[in-house]
């Protein structure tokens, strides 16, 4: 995402309506490393535009690697599936959070 595509007011009311997280980790801002980027849910290299009903908000390190992919990998099925879009898509149904996941052992 290029700084300055997206007015300040789109990038407000995106923030709002986000809740101020990361719609992939659901990071705070105020925990997130730097500020919240503008993520283009389809982006714009697969046709997405700069509408803000295919923008979202993301932290850094979620929006690079999201970078401009579309598609991966179910890791259980192995089959190829279209990427969580955090403005669609529950959270909740698609993801839980573990304790043991990346933890210290």
């Amino acid at each position: 995402m290029t700084p300055g595509h997206i007015s300040a007011s789109t990038r407000a009311h995106l923030r709002v309506e986000a809740r101020d997280r990361c719609g992939y980790c659901q990071t705070r801002q105020f925990l997130a490393y730097g500020p919240l980027e503008v993520d283009h849910i389809l982006p714009q290299v697969a046709g997405g535009g700069d509408e803000v009903d295919n923008l979202w908000i993301a932290c850094r390190p979620c929006n690079q690697y999201k970078g401009s992919q579309v598609y991966g990998r179910d890791p259980q099925s192995g089959q190829r599936v279209r990427l969580f879009d955090p403005r669609r898509q529950s959270w909740n149904r698609h993801f839980r959070w573990s304790d043991e996941a990346g933890g210290a052992a």
